[in-house]
């Protein structure tokens, strides 16, 4: 398991590759997604739990294949406490963005701002909640 421990007041300008993701809390794990140490999970536990309301803006899926057109995994729905949602690829460039306008929830489709689909690899997702909380959650694209 990787740790990278981070000390700077805004997320991503510490992303780096290769060594897991450093997004503006104290420590994070690369196993089971990104996440901050206290709400880490166990080795082989391959869904941490709950810690509290706000991580209901996380979505489910961890995986995404939206180019293979099959109907599975082509979209991570985030959950009803997210406001807005912005992606980095693991060279902290943005990738996508967007906020939620009342309706329904907020997805990424595994595709950029253009509407392109992005490469195969690993995405960081900086979750802002309706709290004012910024939230990390990882996802791997497959095509």
């Amino acid at each position: 398991m990787t740790r990278v421990v981070v000390h700077e007041p805004d997320p991503i300008e510490s992303l780096v590759p290769g060594c897991g993701i450093g997004l503006g809390l104290d420590q994070y794990h690369w196993q089971n997604g990104v996440l901050p140490s206290s709400e880490a999970a166990k080795p082989g536990d391959p869904s941490p739990p709950i810690q509290d309301a706000e991580e209901r803006a996380r979505a489910p899926q961890r995986v995404l294949s939206p180019g293979l057109a099959d109907g599975i995994n082509d979209a991570a729905e985030f959950g009803p406490d997210a406001l807005e949602i912005t992606l980095f690829d693991l060279r902290g460039a943005e990738v996508y963005r967007a906020r939620w306008e009342g309706g329904e929830s907020l997805l990424w489709r595994g595709r950029d701002s253009k509407r392109n689909l992005v490469s195969s690899g690993i995405y960081a997702a900086r979750i802002k909640t309706r709290k004012g909380r910024k939230l990390i959650q990882s996802f791997t694209v497959v095509k």
